[in-house]
C-alpha cells in the first residue's frame, strides 16, 4: 500500500522512440488501465479517510464536557518518534492508531486520546492535500496542483514527494523559476528521507529533472526498494535513450513495456537499424488502436528507411487526402542532406574500397569510352550510282528514287560527321543539339540513333540513352552494340525487356565468331553477372580498344582481381593517355590501398606530372565529372578547382553548360549551396537543362539551402521527365 499511496503522477511522454529534450520531463505514469484504476481507488479512499476521520473526532469531542487541552507530549516512543520524523503513515498504520485513539479514549485517557486524534488528523489533511494535487495534476490542473501541494508541505509532512510533483508541475506551465524553487526543496528535504525504501525514487526523480542523467540512473541502479519497479524501469529507459544508448533503452523498457509502448519501442529499435523489428511492432500498435495516426506516420517514415517508398507514399497519401490537420507537427521533419556525404574522412574510406563503383557507376564508364559509329559511306555512293545508271537507260523515275535516296543520307551523314567531331572533342553538348535536330527529320537511320543514343548516355541520361539504343536495334538487327547497350541500360534504368533481350542473344549467337562478335558476348556476360566469363574472353582475345580496358578495369574490381585491375587501367592510359578518366580509373586502382596521407601526396604527384588541361572535365562526359570532383574533394583540392571553374566561366563565351555543371556540382560537395542552387537555377532556366539528372541535382542544392518548396518541385519534375530515376522518386 505504501508504494501506492506515494505514486508520483505525471503525463504522458508526448514524443515517440522516448526522445528527451531538455524541456521535456520523465514519464512515471502507469498506463496500464487496472493501475490507473487502483490509483483512482487510492485518492479516492485517501479522501474518505479523511472524511472518516474528521467525522470521528467530531463525534468524540460532541460526546465529551470536558475541555480539551493539546497534551505537549505523545505517550509513547513508538508514537512519538514516528510524528517527530513526520514519517510517512500509510493508511492500515493509520487504523491502527485510530483504534489505538479509540482504545484510550474508553480507557479514560482522553488527553492521550485527543492528542493522538490531533495528529492523526494533521497527518491526514497532509495527505489529503497531497491527494487533491496528484489529481489535480491528472487533469492537467497544475496551477492548482500546485497550491495543493504547497498546503501539504505547509504541514511540513510529504515535503520531498510533494515538492518533486509541484516542480512537475511548474514545469508543466513552463515557470522555470518556480520550477528551480521546488526542485531545490525537494532536493533539500530529501534527507529527511533517507530511511524512506523510496528515498533513490526520489534521488533519481530529482537527478532527472535537473538533467543530470547520469546521477539519475545511478539512483535508479542501486534502489532501495523494489517499489515502482515498472516506473523506475521505464525512466530508466528514458535516461538511457538520453545517454545515446537506445540498445540499454530497449532492455528497460521491455520490462516495463504496455500495449501503449510498442510504438515508443518500435521508433527504438528503428534507431538502432532493426528495421523488421521496428516494423513489426507498428504494426502491432496500430492493430490494438494506439495513436494511429501517430503511429502510421512512424510506420511511413519506418518504411522509407526500408526503401519500401510505394508503401510509405501509400500511408502518407491517406493522411493527406484527410486533410483533417497539419500532420508534419506530430513528427517534425527537418530535410536535410546526409552528412556522410561531406565527411571527408569516411568519403576517403568509400572512395578507397575496391568495389567503391556501383553498377550505375560501372555502366557510365563503359559508354564513356564506347565509340560512335561512322556512316557507311559505300551504302550512300551506291545509291548515287545506281541513279545515275538509270538516267543513262531513261528509268527517270527509278534514277530519282536513287539519287533521292542518295541526297538524303549524304546529308545526314554529314550531320553525324560534325557530330562526331564536336563529340571527340568534348563539346557534347553541341553534338546532341545537332543529333537532336537531325533525328526528327531522319528518324529511321539507325547510326543516327545510336550515336544520339550514345550522347545521351554520356552525358547522364540514360532514360532517353535507353530509348534510342533500342530504337538503333530494330532498325538494324546487326547493330550488336546498340542492342547490347539498349540490354545494359535497360536492366539499371528499371525498364528491361527480357523478350527483346533473349531475341537479341539468340540473334547474337547465331553470328560468326569475330572479334567483335565475341567482344559483344563479353558485354552480355557482363549484364548477367557472369564476371568469370569477361575474364576468360580477355584471355581469349586480344584487348584493344578503349572500352574493352574498361570493361576488364571494373570486371576485375567486381571480382576483386587487383593485378587485372591494375594491369588494364595502366594499358587504358596507354590508348587514352589525354583522357581524365582513364587516370582516375589507374588512381584508384594502384594508390587506393596507401594510407590517406600517402594516398594524396602519391596520386597528385601522378596528376601533375600528366600536364593534363581540363578540357576533359569542362566538356567531358558526366561521369568524368562526378569522379574527378569527388577524387578532389577527397584529397582537399576541390575549392582549387572551384576557383578554376569561376575563372573559366567568365571567359567561356560558347560552350559554357559544362563548367557551370562542374561548378554547381563541386559547389554541393563544398556545402556552398546556395550558389549551386544559382547555378542549376541557370542551367535550367536559361540554357534549358532540363533532365531528370540535372533537375535532381538542382533539388539537391535546393534542399541544402533550405528551399524545400523549391526542392519538392525539382524533386517532382525531376520525377516527370524520368520515372526510372530512382533517386528522384525516393526523394
Amino acid at each position: 500500500m505504501a508504494e501506492e499511496e506515494l505514486n508520483i503522477i505525471e503525463e504522458e511522454d508526448a514524443v515517440a522512440g522516448l526522445e528527451v529534450t531538455d524541456e521535456e520531463e520523465v514519464t512515471l505514469e502507469e498506463d496500464h488501465s487496472d493501475q490507473d484504476k487502483k490509483k483512482k481507488m487510492i485518492i479516492i479512499a485517501a479522501a474518505a479517510g479523511g472524511f472518516f476521520i474528521l467525522l470521528l473526532l467530531i463525534l468524540i469531542m460532541s460526546s465529551s464536557d470536558e475541555t480539551v487541552y493539546v497534551q505537549e507530549e505523545p505517550i509513547t516512543e513508538e508514537l512519538q518518534e514516528s510524528l517527530e520524523r513526520k514519517k510517512v503513515i500509510p493508511p492500515s498504520q493509520l487504523e491502527v492508531m485510530i483504534k489505538k485513539a479509540n482504545l484510550l479514549y474508553a480507557q479514560g485517557n482522553k488527553k492521550e486520546a485527543l492528542y493522538l486524534f490531533k495528529q492523526i488528523a494533521l497527518h491526514s489533511e497532509s495527505i489529503s492535500h497531497y491527494n487533491l494535487g496528484v489529481a489535480r495534476m491528472k487533469n492537467k490542473q497544475f496551477e492548482q496542483a500546485i497550491a495543493a501541494f504547497k498546503k501539504a508541505i505547509e504541514q511540513n509532512d510529504r515535503v520531498c514527494v510533494s515538492a518533486i510533483n509541484a516542480a512537475i508541475s511548474a514545469l508543466k506551465l513552463g515557470n522555470k523559476e518556480l520550477f528551480d524553487y521546488y526542485i531545490d526543496l525537494a532536493d533539500a528535504s530529501l534527507v529527511n528521507e533517507n530511511h524512506s525504501p523510496l528515498f533513490s525514487y526520489y534521488q533519481g526523480l530529482i537527478n532527472y529533472y535537473r538533467d543530470h542523467h547520469l546521477e539519475a540512473l545511478s539512483s535508479l541502479e542501486h534502489q532501495t526498494s523494489g517499489f515502482f519497479k515498472e516506473e523506475q524501469d521505464y525512466m530508466r529507459a528514458k535516461l538511457a535513450f538520453a545517454m545515446n544508448d537506445p540498445l540499454q533503452s530497449i532492455t528497460y523498457l521491455e520490462r516495463a513495456i504496455s500495449d501503449d509502448d510498442l510504438a515508443s519501442l518500435g521508433m527504438l529499435y528503428a534507431r538502432l537499424g532493426n528495421l523488421e523489428l521496428a516494423k513489426k511492432m507498428l504494426l502491432k500498435a496500430l492493430e490494438g488502436g494506439y495513436a494511429p495516426v501517430k503511429n502510421s506516420l512512424a510506420l511511413a517514415h519506418v518504411y522509407m528507411k526500408m526503401g519500401l517508398p510505394q508503401e510509405a507514399s501509400t500511408i502518407y497519401k491517406s493522411l493527406y487526402d484527410k486533410n483533417e490537420k497539419d500532420y508534419t507537427t506530430i513528427y517534425p521533419l527537418k530535410v536535410t542532406l546526409h552528412p556522410d556525404r561531406f565527411d571527408l574522412k569516411k568519403l576517403q574510406q568509400e572512395y578507397k574500397r575496391q568495389d567503391a563503383y556501383d553498377d550505375m557507376t560501372d555502366l557510365a564508364i563503359l559508354l564513356h569510352f564506347a565509340p560512335y559509329k561512322i556512316f557507311d559511306a559505300a551504302h550512300t555512293l551506291g545509291f548515287i550510282k545506281k541513279g545515275s545508271a538509270n538516267i543513262y537507260i531513261d528509268d527517270i523515275e527509278s534514277a530519282q528514287t536513287y539519287l533521292s535516296k542518295g541526297t538524303h543520307y549524304s546529308k545526314v551523314n554529314s550531320i553525324i560527321a560534325e557530330a562526331i567531331n564536336d563529340a571527340l572533342n568534348k563539346k557534347l553538348h553541341t553534338a546532341l543539339n545537332k543529333l537532336e535536330t537531325v533525328v526528327k527529320s531522319y528518324p529511321k537511320h539507325s547510326i543516327l540513333n545510336y550515336n544520339l543514343a550514345l550522347t545521351y548516355a554520356k552525358l547522364g541520361n540514360l532514360k532517353d540513352a535507353n530509348i534510342y539504343f533500342t530504337r538503333s536495334y530494330n532498325l538494324d538487327a546487326k547493330n550488336y552494340m546498340a542492342g547490347i547497350l539498349a540490354t545494359l541500360s535497360g536492366k539499371l534504368i528499371g525498364k528491361e525487356n527480357l523478350k527483346q533481350k533473349q531475341l537479341f542473344k539468340e540473334n547474337l549467337d547465331k553470328e560468326i565468331e569475330t572479334a567483335d562478335i565475341a567482344f559483344v558476348k563479353a558485354l552480355f556476360s557482363f549484364a548477367d553477372r557472369n564476371y568469370p566469363s569477361v575474364v576468360n574472353w580477355s584471355e581469349e582475345q586480344k584487348i584493344q580498344s578503349s572500352m574493352q580496358n574498361a570493361l576488364m578495369v571494373v570486371t576485375a574490381k567486381k571480382l576483386g582481381r587487383t593485378d587485372l585491375e591494375k594491369r588494364f587501367s595502366a594499358d587504358l592510359t596507354h590508348i587514352a593517355p589525354r583522357d581524365v578518366l582513364a587516370h582516375m580509373l589507374y588512381i584508384h586502382s594502384n594508390f587506393r590501398e596507401l594510407d590517406n596521407k600517402d594516398f594524396t601526396i602519391e596520386s597528385l604527384k601522378y596528376i601533375k606530372n600528366l600536364h593534363l588541361t581540363l578540357n576533359d572535365l569542362f566538356y567531358g562526359s558526366h561521369i568524368t565529372q562526378k569522379l574527378f570532383i569527388e577524387y578532389t574533394f577527397i584529397t582537399g583540392h576541390l575549392y582549387d578547382l572551384a576557383l578554376k571553374l569561376q575563372r573559366q566561366m567568365i571567359v567561356e563565351s560558347k560552350n559554357i553548360i559544362g563548367i557551370m555543371q562542374a561548378l554547381a556540382l563541386s559547389n554541393i560537395y563544398l556545402m556552398q549551396f546556395e550558389q549551386s542552387f544559382t547555378l542549376y537555377n541557370r542551367l535550367i532556366d536559361e540554357h534549358k537543362q532540363r533532365d531528370s539528372q540535372t533537375l535532381f541535382y538542382a533539388a539537391l542544392a535546393a534542399t541544402g539551402a533550405d528551399h524545400h518548396a523549391n526542392a519538392s518541385a525539382l524533386l517532382e519534375l525531376a520525377n516527370l521527365k524520368n520515372r526510372f530515376n530512382m533517386e528522384s522518386r525516393y526523394a
